[in-house]
């Protein structure tokens, strides 16, 4: 069986051209794996996103817009 974080990147490409999909992550909520999508303001509604990957649920962040720091 694969950990959340094997799975997530194996996913992350096909995660990241969801529309509205601004980052990916996996992490571990109430003690449980969980693959994060985090998402920008103007993500399409809960249901355009997967409830689980490879058996792991699917968290979502509302973040809005991530921008790369300016050094």
């Amino acid at each position: 069986m694969s950990s959340v974080h094997e799975v997530r990147m194996a996913r992350e490409n096909e995660l990241l051209a969801l529309p509205g999909v601004v980052a990916v992550g996996d992490a571990v909520v109430d003690g449980r794996p969980v693959i994060q999508l985090f998402v920008s303001s103007a993500s399409p509604g809960r249901s355009s996103f997967p409830g689980q990957l490879d058996g792991f649920p699917v968290a979502i962040v509302p973040t809005g817009e991530i921008h790369a720091q300016q050094q």
